[in-house]
């Protein structure tokens, strides 16, 4: 599954790159290409985070954990497509901040997710690269001058901003669903017996029980 989501977003980072070159608008600009790929991936999250809340039911705490997940990456889609975090300029004399206060979301998110779903060691690895590609975007995006000066030309920066987010997006994604696909079917009880059943085991039958789970 791995190999095709990484060849399924290799050609969507291409197509989208090259439609945003040929429009001819800055990469920065209000409602890009670039903006609309990255919602529909946004979206595509919401939903991936809505099912695995249906499987969550009736587990009330994580089921409200899977919903505010998917809201929030409904919010952030609806976002990215309509640059609203721009209107908050008047407020603060600078949209940066509320980028700030997505990113502490996250964070809060991921710790969330951790304590109360103890996710696979592959999901957390995506999660943890997903994290470092957002700070990736955020230090873009703060080095542009608003904050501080990166050693780049604004251009250069404006498109890899553009990427950084792009890719944080797809990571973040990649997590959510490798995790629904592995794990959002088991409940708390069967993940807590996972690691017993795997340990009590006949030797010969654990690499049969590493398999079954690995081709969930």
């Amino acid at each position: 599954m791995l190999s095709l989501l990484f060849g399924f977003f290799v050609v969507f980072n291409i197509s989208a790159l090259i439609i945003q070159n040929l429009s001819g608008e800055a990469p920065n600009a209000h409602g890009t290409i670039v903006d609309m790929f990255n919602g529909s991936v946004l979206w595509m999250a919401s939903m991936i985070a809505l099912l695995t809340a249906v499987k969550r039911y009736p587990d009330t705490k994580r089921l409200l954990l899977w919903l505010a997940v998917s809201a929030g990456a409904g919010a952030f889609a609806v976002d990215e497509m309509f640059e609203i975090h721009e209107q908050t300029v008047d407020m603060f004399g600078e949209d940066d901040y509320i980028k700030i206060v997505m990113l502490l979301i996250a964070v809060a998110g991921l710790i969330l997710l951790y304590q109360m779903e103890r996710p696979s060691r592959k999901v957390i690895q995506f999660f943890a690269c997903g994290f470092f590609l957002h700070l990736c975007y955020l230090t873009t995006d703060f080095g542009d001058g608003d904050f501080f000066q990166l050693p780049f030309s604004i251009d250069n920066l404006y498109w890899a901003e553009e990427a950084f987010e792009m890719l944080a997006v797809q990571t973040y994604f990649a997590g959510l669903l490798i995790f629904y696909t592995t794990q959002a079917h088991l409940t708390s009880q069967e993940k807590q017996s996972e690691p017993n059943t795997l340990k009590n085991a006949p030797s010969q039958d654990r690499k049969g029980i590493q398999a079954d789970t690995l081709g969930t």
